[in-house]
């Protein structure tokens, strides 16, 4: 931490330890401003944990039933030629079966869930008894 005696003295190098200071304030500060964003504190999070972020891939070639496209809206359009396709060509290849897929159901209700109707005093009453200080939305006060 000291680089060398001078006259009986240390000096001291500070400068590493004013950058981690330093940099604990300033992310301290971002934090704060970003509360309430949680897109922005998770990107800050992944800038402090150094995470590298990932750009949006684009193809630059296609090559469909042996030919080569490299023209961007060429592979545009094999792509919707594909998708569009796609649906009806794994269609074709299940089986058709004249069965009723619901007599595979049991018909008990006991299981059923059927929320029963909610007041509005009571939704009130709930978020009026949130601890605001256990949240991390911005409830406003009672």
């Amino acid at each position: 931490m000291y680089e060398n005696v001078k006259n009986g003295y240390r000096e001291f190098d500070l400068s590493g330890t004013l950058k981690t200071v330093s940099k604990k304030v300033y992310y301290c500060k971002l934090f704060k401003l970003h509360r309430n964003n949680l897109k922005a504190t998770w990107k800050l999070i992944g800038t402090l944990i150094k995470r590298k972020t990932k750009g949006q891939a684009s193809l630059s070639r296609i090559v469909m039933k042996n030919k080569t496209f490299t023209n961007k809206l060429d592979i545009a359009e094999q792509l919707y030629k594909y998708f569009i396709s796609i649906g009806p060509s794994l269609a074709s290849t299940i089986d058709h079966y004249d069965e009723e897929p619901t007599k595979y159901i049991n018909k008990s209700t006991v299981s059923s869930f059927i929320p029963s109707p909610v007041e509005a005093t009571q939704v009130c009453r709930l978020f009026q008894n949130l601890n605001e200080n256990k949240t991390s939305l911005d409830i406003p006060h009672k």
